[in-house]
This record gives C-alpha cells, sequence and structure tokens, in this order.
C-alpha cells in the first residue's frame, strides 16, 4: 500500500497531472460556454445564435489555470522539502477556486442561455489538478532534493595527483617530457 501510494504521490505523477489540468482547464475556459437564440433580426426574421465564451463568464479560471501552470513549474525547481509542500499547497488552493468558479458557472444559467459541456470539463480537469496538488501535498516531503553538483566535476582532495602536477609547473618542470 505505501509504495503504490508513494509512487501516486511521486514528483514525475504529480507534475503531469498538474500538468494536464491545468492546461486543460486553460484551454476549455476560452471555449462556448453557453449558446442560445438571441432577438429575432426585423427584416429577415431569423434569430441570432449567441454564444458566451467561458473567458466573458468566468475569466478567473483561466487566470487560476495559469497561476497553477506557474506553480507546478515552481514545484518542480524548489529545493526544500517545506518549500515545496507550501508550493503544492498554494497550487490546490488555485486549483480548487477554478473548480468552484467553473461549477458555480456550469450550475448557473440565465434563462435564455442553454449551457455547453465546455464548464463541465473545464471543472473535471480542474478537479484532476486539484487531486494532483492534493498529492504533491503529500508526497512533496519524500521527493528527493534536487542536487546543484549533479553535473559538477568531483572534486579532487589536497595533496592529489592534480596538485602535484600544477606545483611541477610551477617549478618550471615541462610536464611533455
Amino acid at each position: 500500500m505505501t509504495s503504490r501510494l508513494g509512487r501516486l504521490t511521486g514528483r514525475p505523477v504529480v507534475a503531469a497531472a498538474l500538468l494536464a489540468g491545468s492546461l486543460a482547464a486553460f484551454a476549455c475556459s476560452g471555449r462556448t460556454w453557453r449558446v442560445g437564440n438571441g432577438a429575432a433580426d426585423p427584416i429577415t426574421g431569423l434569430a441570432s445564435q449567441a454564444a458566451v465564451a467561458g473567458t466573458q463568464i468566468a475569466p478567473a479560471v483561466r487566470a487560476c489555470a495559469l497561476a497553477a501552470l506557474a506553480g507546478t513549474l515552481v514545484l518542480l525547481l524548489v529545493r526544500s522539502a517545506p518549500a515545496r509542500t507550501i508550493v503544492a499547497a498554494l497550487v490546490t488552493l488555485v486549483t480548487t477556486i477554478a473548480l468552484a468558479i467553473a461549477l458555480d458557472a456550469g450550475i448557473i444559467s440565465p434563462a435564455h442561455l442553454d449551457p455547453t459541456a465546455w464548464p463541465w470539463l473545464c471543472a473535471a480537469s480542474a478537479l484532476v489538478a486539484t487531486v494532483a496538488g492534493v498529492a504533491g501535498i503529500v508526497g512533496a516531503r519524500g521527493w528527493r532534493s534536487r542536487s546543484s553538483d549533479r553535473y559538477g566535476s568531483p572534486s579532487a582532495p589536497v595533496g592529489s595527483a592534480d596538485d602535484d602536477a600544477w606545483q611541477a609547473l610551477d617549478r618550471g618542470e615541462d610536464p611533455t617530457l
């Protein structure tokens, strides 16, 4: 059970779910969330079609999705475990706000406009990001810290052969002979 929880709260799974949920919420927020028939044209008698995008109904969803994307990148770059937990909590808060706003926009609809599936898809993707944020809170302490000297050269101990070679050059000895 613990290993399964460890895999579900691991850095790659959390990051992938946060990115997928945030990107999907961002994409869904720009789609048409409401459609309906407008007033009839007095000349032709045809009713006009009204379409309202999610960015017009709930612009905060797109802002929250962008904040969650930025928070995901910060979560991947932060080194200390307490800071990762705080960032994961902030990302969870932002995605929860996006979820609440999308659900509110999906439920409450003006009488003359019919809802489409986009607010519900946006809410579902925000839910995925929220669950991933909670998994990040749970698992952030167990993630390995990023090492600054991971790709650096190993340091030579003092008095090593490299040190002797430099001292020989200082004495004027030719190392090519």
